[in-house]
């Protein structure tokens, strides 16, 4: 069946979900709202038409849906992270972000089975313009209840897609890794190199868009790396390109985070970037009071600028008296 013109369910052409094989039985189908059988619909004579399987005809319908029930859209890569939309009176529609926040967040992560600490709340579309109705202005959750339709909400004044509501949950996987992980690979030692994170049981690359020190210290903080020094971050494959996907793009963190995975970031495996762009770091490794090292010249190792370790930090010393001995 080809040309057709469903009103209700989205409706897919140019054999979308596959061709079919055998007769072509209707073609020119013109239904209308009050039908409520295909073969009562208008058409071409049954049998005829001038196409072939390679525009066999679709249809995405409308699943039914329970009041208060959420979902995630907008992100193919990933589940747990999209567009929330709630769904009242059999019908999915968006929310809108203003007073959207951390605890609104936590609740939806809840309420969708997904981990509750490190939930992002996004504004402004971030996974795309949803369609349909913005059923909630405001929602003002306390992080404690256990679905959104608990939470105090108001419809409020109108808002309009362009400020659909997101989030972005972590979740409990422990299969191949440890979802959220960090891991350095490609350095000269166990504090440096290309940093990969695991999502869904797969480790991939970060890009270096944006990519700063910052972001370098809160994965040398994940690592257990925390010292009163701070990273150094690293760009364009420094420690070797990697392979696979790249998970996270656009990272802003700031120094209070202490996962990666908390940061604010491009939507999860969307990137503009290839592996030749992999972020990478180099932390401080520890060192106890009294150690020496000499910095300054990677030709040789045996001159340098002396740094001084004292309280597991290193430190300079300065130049006044310094001699010989």
């Amino acid at each position: 069946m080809c040309v057709y013109n469903f009103l209700d369910g989205i409706s897919y052409s140019n054999a979308h979900f596959g061709a079919g094989s055998g007769k072509i039985w209707m073609d020119d189908v013109a239904c209308s709202s009050s039908y409520n059988k295909l073969i009562y619909c208008p058409s071409s004579i049954l049998g005829t038409s001038n196409c072939g399987h390679s525009e066999d005809a679709g249809v995405s319908c409308q699943a039914p849906c329970t009041d208060g029930q959420i979902r995630l859209a907008g992100n193919t890569n990933v589940p747990q992270e999209g567009r929330v939309e709630y769904c009242l009176n059999n019908n999915w529609g968006t929310i809108c972000d203003s007073s959207w926040g951390a605890t609104d967040a936590q609740v939806a992560c809840r309420q969708l089975g997904y981990l509750t600490e490190g939930a992002i709340a996004y504004s402004s579309a971030k996974f795309g313009s949803g369609t349909g109705p913005v059923y909630y202005h405001y929602f003002g959750c306390s992080g404690s209840e256990a679905t959104l339709s608990a939470c105090s909400k108001s419809s409020g004044s109108s808002c309009s897609h362009s400020r659909d509501a997101g989030v972005r949950c972590l979740v409990n996987s422990t299969v191949n890794c440890t979802y959220g992980d960090v891991r350095l690979v490609g350095g000269s030692n166990q504090y440096e190199g290309r940093v990969e994170i695991c999502i869904n049981g797969i480790w991939g690359t970060v890009c270096d868009d944006s990519w700063s020190s910052t972001d370098a210290t809160v994965v040398c903080k994940q690592l257990g790396h925390s010292y009163t020094g701070s990273g150094v971050a690293y760009s364009n494959a420094h420690f070797g390109a990697g392979s696979g996907k790249i998970w996270m793009d656009d990272v802003a963190c700031s120094s209070s985070y202490n996962k990666l995975i908390y940061c604010p970031s491009s939507i999860l495996g969307t990137s503009n970037c290839g592996h030749s762009e992999d972020a990478g770091v180099s932390c401080q490794a520890p060192c106890t009071n009294g150690q020496i090292r000499l910095v300054g010249n990677t030709n040789v190792p045996q001159e340098g600028r002396i740094e001084y370790c004292l309280n597991n930090n290193w430190g300079t010393i300065c130049h006044n008296s310094l001699g010989s001995n």
